[in-house]
């Protein structure tokens, strides 16, 4: 019986910055639905058909590729399997991206895979910096003043002082807000035009309309984040933090 296979590129590409949450269909013959593993290449045994990974977690699970496995070459930004070229255990290396579908093992420490998905380390790096220049372009960042189901407006700080913003996201935008736990950019969750409060900071990308008032956007990311204006009173590198005074309160 065919199945719709569903592979989330979210989670191939969730480790580089300002690529767009994607996901890839192709028709499968499969019994059930097949468990799937994803990471970094640290180390590859063509002999024995082996693959190890390390997960965005840390942990590192080693591979073994069944003699007729099959092997795909997907670009960043792809979502359709069927355009991804067929290739072999030979044209993967160290650093490459990989999703790798079959079974786990009861420890989650091993994988049988029957199809490996490749993201090459060269592809990432030039959709990173081809990703980077456009928000460097395109991109504004602002404080939310006001927040609707449908829109923000943040104000933008430059040269002659904070400018009012609206930002409206296009059809088919991509909201996403920072998680809890972290400021990086790479790990900000799908979220709701809803999500954004006043007081969030936000960046976004898109184009702005003629009058500079309204920014059609592509892409949005907000988060709360709490900013204090201190000096430093000292640095310890080995704990990774430091110690300051707040210049609110003037205390440490």
């Amino acid at each position: 019986m065919k199945l719709s296979l569903k592979l989330s590129l979210n989670r191939l590409v969730m480790f580089v910055p300002m690529l767009a949450v994607a996901s890839m269909f192709v028709q499968a013959q499969a019994p059930a639905p097949a468990a799937s593993a994803v990471g970094v290449v640290t180390k590859i045994d063509a002999d024995a058909l082996q693959i190890v990974l390390k997960t965005d977690a840390g942990a590192e699970i080693a591979v073994a590729v069944q003699p007729k496995a099959g092997f795909r070459k997907v670009a960043p930004g792809e979502t359709d399997l069927r355009n991804a070229p067929v290739i072999a255990m030979k044209d993967v290396n160290m650093g490459d991206r990989v999703l790798a579908r079959g079974k786990a093992s009861d420890d989650k420490k091993s994988f049988e895979a029957n199809l490996i998905v490749v993201m090459s380390k060269a592809d990432i790096a030039n959709k990173q910096a081809q990703e980077k220049a456009d928000w460097d372009k395109r991109g504004v960042t602002g404080i939310v003043a006001s927040a609707t189901a449908d829109q923000v407006v943040v104000n933008v700080r430059g040269a002659a002082g904070n400018t009012a913003l609206t930002i409206v996201p296009a059809k088919d935008a991509v909201v996403r807000r920072y998680a809890p736990d972290s400021v990086k950019f790479a790990e900000a969750k799908p979220a709701k035009m809803a999500d954004i409060k006043p007081g969030d900071q936000v960046r976004a990308r898109g184009d702005k309309s003629e009058d500079g008032k309204t920014l059609t956007a592509d892409e949005i990311v907000s988060g709360s984040f709490h900013t204090i204006a201190a000096t430093i009173n000292s640095v310890d590198a080995a704990s990774n933090t430091m110690r300051v005074t707040n210049l609110d309160g003037k205390k440490p």
